[in-house]
C-alpha cells in the first residue's frame, strides 16, 4: 500500500478551497468569475487534426472555418485583435445548432430562451376575502351598499342644484 504524504501547504490549500467552496453564494460568485475570465481571453487558433488519410478531420475544418469568419467579419468591423473563447465557442455552437438539434436545444436553453411549459405551473390567486367568515363579508357588504347609496345620492343631490 502507498502512503501518501501531503505538504502542510497542501493540505492548507485544500481546507481552505474546502471552507470557501461550502458558501453556495461564494461558490457561484467564483464560478462565474473564473467563466468570465475563461470565456473573455483569447482563443488559441484551432488545432488541426489529421485522420488517418491526412486529411483534416471535419471537427478541424469547421473550427477552421468559424476561425476564418470570425478574422474576416473582426475584419470588417474594424477589430484588430483575435477571438475570444467566448466568441469562438459562440460562433461554433451557432454553426452546428444548424445541423444537430441537441447542439440547438442546448444554445437555445442557454441563451434564456427555453419555452416555458405552462401546464407545471402552479397559479395562485390572493384573495384577500377568502379568509373572512360569511357575518364578515355580510357587513362588508352593507356597509358596501351604503357607500353607494350616499354616492347616487350626493350625485343626485348635485344634479338638483345646477338644475335650479
Amino acid at each position: 500500500m502507498n502512503d501518501v504524504t501531503i505538504s502542510n501547504k497542501s493540505l492548507r490549500e485544500q481546507r481552505e478551497f474546502e471552507s470557501l467552496y461550502k458558501n453556495p453564494k461564494y461558490a457561484r460568485a467564483a464560478w462565474a468569475e473564473k467563466v468570465y475570465t475563461r470565456w473573455s481571453a483569447e482563443a488559441q487558433p484551432p488545432i488541426q487534426i489529421y485522420d488517418d488519410k491526412g486529411n483534416l478531420s471535419v471537427q478541424s475544418q469547421v473550427e477552421n472555418a468559424v476561425w476564418s469568419n470570425l478574422l474576416k467579419e473582426f475584419e470588417r468591423l474594424g477589430i484588430s485583435r483575435k477571438p475570444t473563447n467566448g466568441e469562438m465557442t459562440e460562433a461554433c455552437q451557432d454553426y452546428y445548432s444548424r445541423h444537430n438539434s441537441s447542439v440547438y436545444v442546448a444554445r437555445r436553453d442557454s441563451m434564456g430562451a427555453k419555452p416555458i411549459d405552462e401546464t407545471k405551473q402552479q397559479v395562485q390567486v390572493d384573495n384577500p376575502l377568502e379568509g373572512m367568515t360569511d357575518e364578515e363579508l355580510f357587513v362588508m357588504q352593507k356597509a358596501l351598499e351604503d357607500y353607494r347609496n350616499k354616492q347616487s345620492n350626493a350625485i343626485e343631490y348635485k344634479e338638483e342644484d345646477t338644475n335650479e
